[in-house]
Formats: C-alpha cells, sequence, structure tokens
C-alpha cells in the first residue's frame, strides 16, 4: 500500500518521470508535456520540472485550444496554468484551432468530436515538437484512463493489438504515468501546493468516454469491485499475443505505385489468417498515411478478414471499408484509399463519415446533426438483430450497391444521402426522399424494435 508521508507522495510521481525519461528520452535535451491544465497533465508537467536538473532535460508546456468551449472557461484554464508554468519554471506555448475547426473535421470524415478533436490536437503537438526539436511529447494518461480504454476497446470489438491498451511509448508519444492512479497526481499537486482547472465537457454524456466513466463505470466497482486489475491482466496477456503476431508476420514489401500501395500475392499465400489479417493492416496504415485519410481511422473486422482470406488462398478479391479499396487479381494485392476525396465521388461533394456506437443524438460542437433511436414497430428503421453496433454512416461513393432511380440526390433541403455499415458490410440507405431502403441482407426480422436514423434539428452542418 502505498505510503502516507508526504515525501514519498511526491517521489512516488516524480521517480515514475524520472525513470521513464531516463530510458526513453534521445540525446535531444527538450520534450513537450501536452498541458491541458487539468489534474493529469499538470501533475506531468510539475514532476517533470522537478526532475529536470537530474535528468538534464528540458520540459515545456503546450497548450492546444480546441475552441469548442465557453471563451471564458478557457481564458481562465489558460491563465491558470500560465500561473503555474511562472511558479514552476516552465515555459508555456499556446497553440489555438480555428473556431469550427474540431466540428467541421468531425463532419468531414472522423468518428465525431472526441476523435476529430483529438486528430487536430495531436497535429498541433506533433507541429511544436518538430519547431522545438523535442524527442518526445509526454501525455498524462493514468493507470484509470488505461483500464477505460482497454474496457471501451473490449467493448468494441478489438483483438489483442487493441486490448493492449495505451503503449507507455509508441513512437513520438510517451506516457510516463500508465503505472499510477489519478489519485495519486493530485495527492501530488496538493502536497505541492499546485492548482489545476476541470474541463467542463468531462462531466457531459455526449462523449463515449464520459458516458463509460459516469455511468458504466461506477456499475462495474459496484459489482466486480476487482475488473481493473483484471482488465489489466488481459492488456498484459494481448501484449504478448500482440508482440507474438507482430513478429510472425511476414513483411509484405509493400511499394506505391500513384495512389495504390501493392505487393506480390505470393507473400499472402499459405499463411495463417491472422497474420494475414497484419499483413494488410500495415499496407492499410500505409495507404492512410500517405493520404489525406482521417488520423486514427479502422477498416471494419469484416473487411480485413474477407480480404485476408482471399489473399491466403492466393485468390482474387475485391474488400472495402474505412474508406479503403483492398483488392487482388491473384499476382498483386493493391490497397487505395477511396474516402474523402472529391475525384473519387465524381462530384465535389465532401466524403463524410461518422461512427455511431448507440442510439441517441450525434452532436457536433452544440448541433445536434443526427437523431439515432429506437421505435417499438413499424415500418421504418432497421430490424434489431438485423445489423450491429457500431454502425458508420458515411456518404455514398463509387462502387456501392446500386439504388431505385429517384435516390441518387439530395433531399429538397440539401440533405446528402448517407449510407450506413457495420462490420457485414452495407446494411441501408439513409435519407433517400422516397424513403429508406435497405442493402439486401437475409433473414431480416420482421417483428420488434427498430432503429430509425433521421436528420437532426441542427442538420445544416451536413450540407
Amino acid at each position: 500500500m502505498p505510503s502516507s508521508h508526504p515525501r514519498a507522495r511526491l517521489e512516488r510521481v516524480e521517480n515514475a518521470v524520472s525513470g521513464f525519461l531516463k530510458t526513453q528520452a534521445d540525446a535531444r535535451p527538450r520534450v513537450l508535456v501536452a498541458a491541458s491544465g487539468g489534474c493529469d497533465s499538470t501533475a506531468l508537467l510539475a514532476a517533470c520540472a522537478a526532475v529536470a536538473p537530474s535528468t538534464g532535460i528540458e520540459a515545456v508546456a503546450v497548450w492546444v485550444d480546441h475552441a469548442i468551449r465557453p471563451e471564458a472557461e478557457i481564458d481562465a484554464e489558460r491563465r491558470a496554468l500560465g500561473s503555474t508554468c511562472a511558479a514552476i519554471g516552465v515555459r508555456l506555448l499556446e497553440k489555438r484551432l480555428g473556431r469550427g475547426a474540431v466540428s467541421a473535421l468531425a463532419a468531414a470524415g472522423s468518428c465525431g468530436v472526441e476523435a476529430a478533436a483529438r486528430s487536430l490536437r495531436r497535429a498541433a503537438l506533433a507541429e511544436a515538437a518538430r519547431a522545438e526539436g523535442a524527442s518526445l511529447v509526454l501525455l498524462g494518461h493514468t493507470r484509470d484512463d488505461q483500464a477505460e480504454t482497454v474496457l471501451m476497446r473490449l467493448f468494441s470489438g478489438s483483438g489483442s493489438g487493441g486490448l493492449r491498451g495505451m503503449r507507455s511509448r509508441n513512437g513520438l508519444w510517451g506516457r510516463p504515468l500508465l503505472s499510477l492512479p489519478k489519485s495519486a497526481l493530485a495527492a501530488y499537486l496538493e502536497e505541492r501546493g499546485l492548482i489545476w482547472s476541470e474541463d467542463s465537457t468531462n462531466a457531459e454524456l455526449d462523449y463515449a468516454r464520459n458516458r463509460a466513466r459516469h455511468v458504466l463505470i461506477p456499475a462495474l466497482d459496484a459489482v466486480f469491485p476487482g475488473w481493473r486489475k483484471a482488465i489489466a491482466r488481459t492488456a498484459a496477456k494481448a501484449a504478448l499475443e500482440d508482440e507474438a503476431l507482430e513478429a510472425l508476420a511476414p513483411e509484405a514489401e509493400w511499394t506505391r505505385s500513384g495512389d495504390r500501395w501493392t505487393c506480390e500475392s505470393s507473400r499472402f499465400e499459405g499463411t495463417a489468417l491472422a497474420l494475414a489479417v497484419r499483413m494488410l493492416a500495415r499496407g492499410s496504415d500505409l495507404a492512410l498515411a500517405s493520404t489525406d485519410g482521417p488520423d486514427g481511422a479502422r477498416l471494419p473486422w469484416n473487411t480485413l478478414a474477407s480480404a485476408a482470406k482471399g489473399a491466403a488462398d492466393g485468390k482474387p478479391f475485391r474488400s472495402r471499408g474505412g474508406g479503403l479499396l483492398l483488392e487482388s487479381d491473384g499476382r498483386r494485392v493493391s490497397i487505395r484509399f477511396q474516402g474523402g476525396r472529391a475525384e473519387d465521388a465524381g462530384t465535389r461533394e465532401r466524403i463524410l463519415r461518422v461512427r455511431v456506437d448507440e442510439p441517441g443524438p450525434i452532436v457536433v460542437g452544440k448541433r445536434e446533426v443526427l437523431r439515432i433511436y429506437w421505435t417499438d414497430g413499424g415500418e421504418a428503421g432497421l430490424p434489431e438483430g438485423s445489423f450491429s453496433f457500431p454502425l458508420t454512416l458515411r456518404t455514398r461513393r463509387p462502387g456501392d450497391p446500386g439504388h431505385p432511380v429517384g435516390d441518387g440526390a439530395p433531399d429538397p433541403e440539401g440533405f446528402p444521402l448517407l449510407v450506413a455499415e457495420d462490420e457485414a458490410g452495407l446494411a441501408c440507405l439513409v435519407g433517400a426522399p422516397a424513403g429508406r431502403r435497405d442493402f439486401p441482407r437475409s433473414a431480416r426480422p420482421t417483428g420488434g424494435r427498430r432503429l430509425v436514423i433521421a436528420k437532426g434539428t441542427d442538420a445544416s452542418v451536413w450540407h
């Protein structure tokens, strides 16, 4: 049990940071700390400043304004963080996103406001690291955040790569505090007499992580008090399996030709399905990284599994998902990014994607752009049991199945036609003037609840 002695509370946090920096930082004597002003990042920043003399590393704070909260709250947070930085002797860099940038990205291709904000924040931090010549960007994720992450990935159907959780070091990004609970960081700040800010959005249930934190986790604490230790064991086992599979997966030798990444089909033939999936995932990462594809995009499992089976069997295949086209003519396997480009759609309209984990409003900023809810029956909507969450709603693109005449244009208010797809493929057409159209799928239930996907009260962001 951790000591309650003040010095021990200080050493616990500072030793974690000092040990990480001594093993992970390279010859460049500067690291950036992503500082939101909250408890976790403030403790990380203060600990970095405290150990700087013994490590020979300069820590620089970087604060990113997402421009999605009230101006008064943002200004108060910035001033409080500035005071803390002055007190501990740390330089503060400020990065501001344009007003509406997060909402625009959320509507144009990410998995919602959370993912859009994360993508833009990461880009701003990476840019700051380049400008400052920093070797690392440190993030204040804790043991509690790790448990939440693994839990959410478990419920979203992740494999070993996702269930291993966040890595303490992943390229530019470092997480020195993954072994410590949030309570240790709060105690550290209290011991040092440092204040922190509370982000008002952390209490809102519009975001999946907040719903898990405020609704799901208290229920788990009541029913399975030891679930955090069990999740940690799951993550440790998944890490071992993930590392083993990564080492076993052959290199596919992907080469770029125009907008395609290709390799010889023979590299896949006879390969175990789990390894073929990883080989294709590596190629997909290359295809996304070399285009304007959304940061952190994930391929549906069925897309990868279907393509991997065809590749391992040495047969021609074509599989789509996550904005990517994976195909083979039996001689070469190729991967091409299709989403997010006007030329792929044959029009100038934007490619829009949003992930739906459960029924409820889809909110961009404060605007309800879609409304998704269950009905007790009726004709409209997807029958329960005929699809699975998560659903991805996106604009149509070349290669999608054809639709009846009249379904090819937006509605009179300009709301674009969207398709909904799950891990099994396309499920339905959303927003057709003539009414929703199901895509062919065997054994659609005829009774029970139905999921309705409708325009929200402020759907203009989709235009």
